[in-house]
């Protein structure tokens, strides 16, 4: 089994410059997928390249800078 990279609510906001708000009304409209971990919410990795993809007139250069971030908030993560 692959493992899935998953983000909190606040640091895919945070990647996506929206509130947090915003990612559940999102989700509310059948827009983006949450996964539930126990009590706690998370967003997968590709779930957020696919929002972005089929959502942005320039996915691949915005899917290109969420990588990025994906890259140091795994670092933030391994750090901690």
């Amino acid at each position: 089994m692959q493992s899935m990279q998953l983000f909190t609510l606040k640091t895919a906001a945070s990647m996506l410059a929206v509130t947090r708000k915003t990612l559940y009304a999102l989700h509310s409209k059948g827009q983006l997928e949450f996964v539930k971990v126990g009590k706690a919410t998370r967003i997968a990795k590709g779930e957020l390249e696919r929002f972005i993809s089929e959502n942005s007139t320039g996915a691949q250069a915005r899917i290109d800078d969420i990588n990025r971030a994906f890259e140091m908030a795994a670092q933030e993560m391994d750090r901690a």
